[in-house]
């Protein structure tokens, strides 16, 4: 069902902490590696223009074939694409996690695979993508924060957050 394109910005924060909460619900824990979250970080500040043009809280501009779902026409894109509208930032970064789950990316970022990471990319979009590492680069000094007001459980996102990566760090510091 078509649903009007709303503007719905976030900061890298943000959008950090989405996909790492939304790696949770993919993999049942939290990334084992900053690039298992860093690099799907790094492409959603890419399709969505640094957060600024975050429309329906789609992080990674997902399209649809399936009229059953909600979707808007992206104002931004030219062509009749269907793109997916979600109800939280979260389910916006899980879609996108799902989606370079299904073409290897989210294994290559998981083993710091950067020719996997960019086949994955290019299998994304369809054609060779730009290559994303100087954005990797400019966004590794993110910290992932609780989405501002778009999420109820906000403030339990935080301490879950706060609780995951003192948990990895503990295991990199024991193994490595």
């Amino acid at each position: 069902m078509q649903v009007s394109a709303r503007l719905t910005p976030a900061t890298a924060g943000e959008l950090a902490g989405a996909i790492v909460a939304a790696y949770g619900d993919l993999r049942g824990h939290v990334p084992p590696a900053p690039s298992s979250w860093l690099w799907p970080l790094a492409l959603s500040w890419n399709e969505t223009a640094k957060g600024r043009k975050l429309w329906n809280l789609n992080a990674g501009n997902v399209t649809t074939l399936d009229p059953g779902v909600a979707w808007y026409v992206n104002p931004d894109v030219t062509a009749p694409l269907h793109f997916r509208a979600f109800d939280s930032l979260r389910a916006g970064a899980l879609s996108m996690l799902r989606t370079l789950d299904a073409r290897g990316g989210i294994a290559a970022a998981d083993a710091g695979d950067r020719d996997g990471w960019q086949r994955a990319l290019d299998a994304y979009l369809g054609a060779p993508y730009p290559a994303p590492w100087g954005l990797v680069a400019s966004l590794a000094g993110t910290t992932p924060r609780a989405p501002s007001s778009r999420s109820a459980g906000a403030p339990v996102l935080a301490l879950g957050l706060a609780m995951g990566f003192a948990i990895a760090t503990a295991r990199r510091r024991r193994t490595g």
